[in-house]
Parts: C-alpha cells; sequence; structure tokens
C-alpha cells in the first residue's frame, strides 16, 4: 500500500512539473512571439495568451499603424485590466478621435475614479475644454492644481486664460491653497498680468510664510510703477505680519519713507533702501542702530549714489523729508544731497550738506507728479574742489505731507 502511495505521488509530482514546463515553454514562447513585435506574431500571440491586456495594447498600436481600427483591441485591453488609466486613457483618445464622445468622457471618468493622481484629471480638464464645456472644464481644472506639480501648473494656468479673460473669475476656481497661490502669483507676474497679480498677491500675503516673501517682494517692485496703491497694501500687510520689520507706509498721509533707521537684510527688496556697489564709498546701518553712516575714501566716482529708496506716492500731494546729519570724523564732509526723480527724471534736490562735528538739519521738499518716486542720497563732486573724504551719519528720517 505504501509503494502504491509513494507511485501515485511520484506521476504527480511529474505531471506538475510537466504542467510547469509546458506554461513557461508556453510564455517564453508568447514573449518571443511579443517582442518580434510583428503584425502575425502578435496576432499569434493574443491566441496563445488572450488573456494579457499588453497584448491587446501592442496589437492595437499595429492596427491604427496600418489605418485599421485599434478601438476593439483597446477596449479589449481595458476589460482584461480595467483598472490601468494609461489604458483606459487611451481608449478615451481613440473613441474622441472617431467622434465617439460619450465613450470618450466615460473612459476618462473611469480613469479618473481608479487614478486620483495629476495625469487623468489634467486629461479631463483637457477633454471638457476642448468641447466647450465650461463647468466641468472649471471643475477638473480645480482638481488638477490640486495634484499638480511646479512644472505642471503652469500649463494649467494658460489653459484657464485661454478659457477665459477674467481674472476674478478664473480666481473662484483657484483651490484656497497657499502652495497654489504662490504658483499662481508667480505665473501672473512673468505673463504681465499685474492686475490679476494684485488680487492674488493681497491673498497670499495675508498667509505667507518666509518662504513667499521673496515672491511677494518682487510684486511689489513689478507694481510700484503702474500699480503703487496695491503695492503698498500687500507691503503693508507684510509689516502688519512681521514678516518685514518695518512701519506700514500710507502715502496719502505723508507716510512714504519705508525703513527710516535703514536697517540692513540680507537681500533689500521693494520700498526698502539698496546700496549700489560703488568703489570707494561704505555705506551701512550706524552702530547704535539708528541712521546710516557713508564712508568716502576719496577715491570714490566723482558723481555716485549712495543708497536709494523708491517711495509711493500720490501725485499733486506736496511731501517734506527731513532728516539730521553730522561728520563722525575731523574732516569736514561735503558734495553729498538727497535727490527725488521720477519717469521724467530729477524733480527736486536737498541743499547740499556740508557735514562738520555738530549735528545739523535738512530737508527735501517736493510735490509728487507721479505714483511714485526715487529718494537717492548722491554725492557730487562740485567743480574745483578736490573729492571728499571723511564719515558723514544721517540719522531721524521723517515723512510728512505739506499742507
Amino acid at each position: 500500500m505504501k509503494s502504491l502511495l509513494q507511485w501515485v505521488s511520484g506521476v504527480f509530482a511529474l505531471l506538475i512539473v510537466g504542467a510547469y514546463s509546458w506554461e513557461s515553454l508556453r510564455f517564453a514562447r508568447t514573449d518571443l512571439l511579443y517582442r518580434e513585435n510583428t503584425p502575425e506574431a502578435l496576432r499569434k500571440a493574443v491566441e496563445m495568451e488572450p488573456g494579457n491586456a499588453a497584448y491587446h495594447m501592442l496589437r492595437a498600436e499595429h492596427r491604427e499603424g496600418a489605418g485599421e481600427d485599434p478601438l476593439p483591441e483597446l477596449i479589449q485591453s481595458s476589460k482584461l485590466s480595467p483598472f490601468d488609466s494609461q489604458i483606459l486613457m487611451r481608449v478615451a483618445m481613440r473613441a474622441e478621435s472617431v467622434g465617439d464622445l460619450s465613450r470618450s468622457e466615460a473612459f476618462l471618468l473611469r480613469a479618473a475614479a481608479v487614478d486620483k493622481k495629476f495625469v487623468p484629471r489634467w486629461a479631463l480638464a483637457n477633454y471638457y475644454f476642448r468641447r466647450g464645456n465650461g463647468e466641468e472644464f472649471w471643475k477638473w481644472l480645480g482638481r488638477s492644481l490640486e495634484m499638480s506639480s511646479p512644472e505642471d501648473s503652469d500649463g494649467i494656468f494658460r489653459m484657464a486664460w485661454e478659457q477665459s479673460s477674467d481674472g476674478e473669475a478664473i480666481l473662484r476656481h483657484i483651490p484656497d491653497s497657499r502652495v497654489i497661490a504662490a504658483r499662481y502669483l508667480r505665473f501672473l507676474i512673468r505673463t504681465e498680468r499685474l492686475e490679476a497679480a494684485a488680487v492674488v498677491a493681497r491673498r497670499a500675503a495675508a498667509t505667507a510664510t518666509e518662504d513667499e516673501l521673496p515672491l511677494l517682494l518682487t510684486f511689489c517692485e513689478r507694481a510700484q510703477a503702474t500699480r503703487s496703491g496695491v503695492a503698498v497694501s500687500v507691503w503693508n500687510v507684510m509689516t502688519a505680519r512681521k514678516l518685514l520689520p518695518f512701519a506700514p507706509l500710507d502715502p496719502s498721509q505723508g507716510a512714504i519713507v519705508g525703513n527710516k533707521d535703514f536697517l540692513l537684510l540680507p537681500s533689500p527688496r521693494g520700498f526698502d533702501w539698496r546700496i549700489p556697489s560703488v568703489e570707494g564709498v561704505y555705506a551701512a546701518q550706524a552702530s547704535d542702530g539708528h541712521g546710516l553712516t557713508a564712508t568716502l575714501s576719496g577715491n570714490q566716482p566723482e558723481d555716485c549714489v549712495l543708497v536709494e529708496q523708491i517711495l509711493p506716492l500720490i501725485p499733486g500731494k506736496r511731501y517734506r523729508i527731513g532728516y539730521e546729519y553730522s561728520a563722525l570724523s575731523d574732516q569736514q564732509v561735503a558734495g553729498l544731497q538727497w535727490e527725488l526723480s521720477g519717469p521724467a527724471g530729477a524733480a527736486a534736490t536737498s541743499p547740499e550738506m556740508v557735514a562738520g562735528s555738530g549735528w545739523k538739519t535738512g530737508q527735501i521738499l517736493f510735490t509728487a507728479t507721479d505714483q511714485w518716486g526715487k529718494l537717492s542720497l548722491r554725492y557730487h563732486r562740485a567743480s574745483g574742489k578736490v573729492r571728499a573724504e571723511g564719515t558723514i551719519k544721517i540719522r531721524a528720517l521723517t515723512d510728512q505731507l505739506v499742507k
């Protein structure tokens, strides 16, 4: 009895090995046919392995290349692999190309149902854009943005502006996300859509972190000339939230100078002081934290700017900027004055500062002719004079309206 059982077990094992070997040989044969990649080879592969979705997909490509209808093979492939979004979208594309729109939409929706990532959502947004279905387009555009990468986002925003030129309408369909808002703002700035960018910048500033600060400052700089009021409002949100260590600006009330204490930030932007790199000149915040010290080596250019700042203005308003100054060396320092310039050039200058050992006061008065002006501390060597040498300190900047 024992020997009979051993014999049966042995025969069964041989049958299993034989079946496995046959299956391996069959798989190897169909794989070779698949790799041969010819219409006849693929036909045989499909006959031998009708349940393989990849074989049907490749055969569909051959049929399409030969001018035949690939859709039956594509549909069969989708049945065999119903959770493969790439196959489902391929069916949808082919169906749309032959006018079978209901099938195309249905397969795109199936692809988005089984694959929650970006590509199926974006495929649906594109489909509804082509079909002129605005309601569904905006829905799937928003869902696409939720899963988009920074590289994907620009294409989505471009399509949104192709669909509509109404910036506010577009914004209603942009997901309320700090990250997406920053991407959208960057796109609007880059494509010169500053009016739409203004609304986005205000929204972004309310929730921005230090990571978004450079982008918001870029907006302020781009908007200074044409939308100074918006640039100021965004700037003031950042100062109110302590993202910037300055007081708010209000040109309607005379508050036009940012950073009156000349706090030096790593990268001055927006309504802050810029210090140009000038040979023979060293400008920095005063050691006591209040004001500016400017050192002239005597080898500086005959005409140069030491510091400068863009001011927000209201045309027709008259402003006064006051200051105190003193030399911090035994030498008298002359040749410095404040200058206000605008789009048309220099508009006003202060009296020349001739700094000695005591503190003096000065002012620059001007009437604004544009939304912005540039305030510069300029050195100019007077005719017949040697280049100035020494250090001057400027402090106690004030700004106000002149009634």
